[in-house]
């Protein structure tokens, strides 16, 4: 058992769920709400985790499976294509199939628990806030069982990249629930359904770009897009709440000065357990090898984030750099 491992996890875990509650500038719920919808991520996150361990192998189970829906559809793929290790192609569609849905279903499925048995889903921001406060609940187990198999030199990086890609794709699921209350476009299913599957390819596109030793490139601008996505997404949230007030203005800034210290914290977190573990010239090394990119990863997150133009019932353009 990762001890430093289990610390570091959770310790990401305070630090984001922090900066979200501070986000909510309006009408923020009481912390028992926050921490049970983070609770209820990391629940079924486990068991989702029980599910892959006591099902049989996925080439045995679900390979058939999904070669007979592809073939419904008039699609013809080899197995070989349904295989991450055969092909790029075979990666995409792996990690559509077999991480990026199951993950994102599991990861919303505590949103609906607390929209019917609380009342405290009564802003827009609310969705995005619970749903990502489940995806820190399953990031958080990930990471124990990431630490405890990669080693305590991946703490920060977990942080930065892999926290905020689960936070935009389950943020992004949310976003449909709440886009037709927010501007009546569309239907609540048919936005759930647009949305959703958004955040599954976004989820895909994200794995396997970094999977792929050609992607550190690409995978630098989508990592930007999807800071961007998240942030406008909030923003719009946040202009939508039946509160706003351009007295809570100020607590914006609160927020995102807190989340780099945070983050600060969990390097220096990092950087002390390489230190206990490998000696002083390791953690050294860990601080020298890893300043500039961790260093611009604290900074550049909240920046990009901060960027938010809180005005009455404005949308934004998820799109927009702006």
């Amino acid at each position: 058992m990762n001890l430093a491992g289990i610390i570091g996890a959770l310790l990401i875990c305070i630090v984001w769920i922090d900066f979200l509650r501070r986000l909510d500038i309006f009408e923020a719920e009481k912390w028992i709400f926050t921490i049970m919808a983070t609770g209820l991520g990391a629940v079924f996150t486990l068991l989702w985790s029980f599910g892959l361990a006591v099902i049989p192998p996925y080439e045995e189970a679900f390979l058939p499976l999904i070669r007979e829906l592809l073939w419904s559809f008039g699609l013809e793929v080899p197995l070989t294509f349904l295989r991450p290790d055969e092909s790029t192609t075979g990666m995409y569609l792996f990690f559509i199939l077999m991480v990026g849905l199951p993950e994102e279903l599991v990861k919303i499925i505590p949103v609906f628990i607390m929209l019917y048995y609380t009342d405290e889903l009564d802003e827009p921001y609310d969705y995005l806030k619970f749903a990502m406060c489940s995806a820190l609940g399953f990031a958080t187990v990930e990471n124990i069982q990431y630490f405890e198999h990669h080693g305590s030199s991946i703490i920060d990086k977990r942080a930065y990249l892999s926290v905020v890609g689960h936070l935009s794709f389950s943020c992004c699921m949310a976003y449909g629930v709440v886009r037709k209350r927010m501007f009546g476009r569309g239907t609540v299913l048919g936005n759930i359904l647009i949305f959703g599957t958004l955040s599954i390819l976004l989820h895909a596109t994200f794995d396997t770009l970094l999977s792929v030793p050609a992607g550190n490139l690409i995978f630098i601008v989508f990592f930007y897009f999807l800071v961007i996505v998240l942030r406008n997404m909030i923003n719009t949230t946040l202009n939508f709440s039946p509160w706003f007030s351009e007295d809570k203005f100020p607590k914006i800034k609160t927020a995102f000065r807190f989340l780099i210290l945070g983050l600060l914290a969990v390097f220096f977190y990092a950087m002390l357990v390489i230190t206990l573990e490998n000696g002083t010239e390791a953690g050294i090394a860990f601080l020298v090898d890893n300043i500039i990119l961790s260093g611009t990863l604290i900074f550049f997150i909240p920046s990009r984030l901060s960027g938010m133009v809180l005005e009455r019932n404005s949308r934004v353009n998820i799109l927009s750099r702006k």
